[in-house]
């Protein structure tokens, strides 16, 4: 496969690895100040999950009536459309902390809005465009029943790079994420910038193997020899290094988000080896897991532009942290269920996905 390729499928992958780090940012802030970890309790029903998955339905009218037609051709993904186009996004990661047990500790959650503007085309269908964060919020609670309360980061505001499928670090966002100060909250920020990007690794997986996809049609990626480094937001050193274990994309069928009919893509990984070592003057955290996961994404049919895109899935492992120097210790949080959730809104709305 090519090495194009491989790049590209890892960032989805990463959404797991990654999120480790990702959602011990306000655990490590609680055991610098000296709060004392949050014990395991019972949720009650209704109270992790915020939103409904994005998809796969609405029920806005369909622009194009003949659409069901499409059932028995094949699909073209190229992207279509015009310098200047902009399309909108929210992205929300949200992860349940669970101890030994199974038992739930506490819930991390972030979000972004985004905008991404089409700038040129590079070669007919891949497009170079320009990604800029209009908004960042994070916030983790103290306990699981407890409501995270997000806090806006405004240094994140206007942060922006380009995009372009073939050449981009789908690994190393090359956004200037050590701006935001603090290094935990950067990596956070750079974890969902990874989120994001994931579904076009997906959407570039399924048009560089399938070309014009069948439903039934699949790819299935094996393990991969190498693990891949993950960089701090910095640019100095590295973070954690990532490696797939097994990975299939298959073609599910069509649906329709915001009044367009839309390609069904499904995707599952499992085996993933996940090691993170990272931490400041205060704290070292050190941890392995393995990941397990499994999503959907839906893609216009009308112009090749994402809908939107859901992921679900575990990452048990085992975590170490030190405090001030001291040795490291096994911490008893020992996984992380994760849902991220991917949804395009009007440039104008803060529209949750419908219920």
């Amino acid at each position: 496969m090519r090495k194009a390729l491989r790049s590209s499928l890892l960032v989805v992958l990463l959404v797991g690895a990654a999120v480790a780090a990702a959602g011990l940012a306000g655990y490590a802030h609680g055991a610098a100040s000296g709060q004392a970890a949050p014990q395991a309790a019972q949720i009650a029903q209704g109270q992790v999950w915020t939103y409904a998955p994005a998809m796969p339905w609405d029920k806005l009218a369909v622009k194009d009536e003949q659409w069901s037609k499409l059932l028995d051709q094949q699909f073209d993904l190229t992207r279509r459309g015009q310098a200047g186009e902009k399309r909108t996004y929210l992205i929300r990661r949200e992860n349940l902390m669970h101890d030994r047990l199974g038992r739930p500790v506490n819930r991390m959650v972030a979000e972004a809005r985004i905008v991404r503007t089409l700038l040129s085309a590079e070669q007919p269908g891949y497009w170079t465009e320009r990604i800029e964060w209009q908004r960042f919020a994070a916030g983790q609670s103290q306990g699981p029943g407890d409501s995270p309360v997000l806090q806006e980061s405004e240094q994140a505001r206007g942060l922006s790079y380009e995009f372009s499928p073939h050449k981009f670090d789908y690994v190393n966002i090359p956004g200037d994420f050590g701006r935001i100060g603090n290094e935990m909250t950067g990596y956070l920020m750079k974890v969902v910038g990874m989120d994001f990007s994931g579904f076009d690794a997906l959407l570039l997986a399924v048009r560089d193997t399938l070309g014009k996809p069948e439903i039934g049609d699949a790819h299935q990626e094996r393990r991969w020899e190498q693990a891949t480094e993950i960089g701090r937001p910095s640019g100095a050193g590295t973070a954690g290094r990532y490696q797939l274990g097994e990975m299939r994309i298959s073609v599910a069928g069509i649906t329709r988000r915001n009044g367009e009919p839309g390609l069904l893509i499904w995707f599952s990984a499992e085996g993933n080896e996940v090691k993170q070592d990272m931490g400041n003057d205060q704290f070292r955290m050190r941890l392995h897991g393995t990941e397990y996961f499994r999503g959907e994404m839906a893609v216009s049919l009308l112009d090749g532009h994402i809908l939107g895109g859901e992921l679900f899935g575990p990452l048990p492992w085992v975590m170490e942290m030190g405090m001030g120097g001291q040795a490291l210790k096994e911490m008893p949080i020992a996984g992380v269920m994760q849902q991220l959730s991917l949804w395009e809104v009007s440039s104008d709305s803060e529209q949750r996905p419908s219920h």
